[in-house]
């Protein structure tokens, strides 16, 4: 029953952390929700990539310091 809790929580962090930082990504920069993109070479990054935290395809930029920092925040706040 524990082991669901963990993984529940786990989720959900992951899941918000996500939301949280796609908005601050591309909210300043677009004013509109559109797919998120690479702020080193311009192209876009699929959702699944963005969410897991990989980079970008392309230049094979790493998802900033930020996004690791606000996850594990999140899911010690849960």
């Amino acid at each position: 029953m524990i082991i669901i809790e963990i993984l529940t929580t786990l989720v959900f962090g992951w899941s918000l952390n996500a939301i949280i930082n796609y908005l601050s990504d591309t909210l300043p920069e677009n004013r509109t929700l559109t797919d998120p993109f690479c702020k080193t070479c311009s192209n876009t990054i699929p959702l699944v990539n963005y969410f897991l935290g990989m980079g970008c395809n392309y230049c094979h930029k790493k998802q900033t310091v930020r996004f690791w920092i606000s996850l594990l925040l999140l899911i010690l706040i849960f």
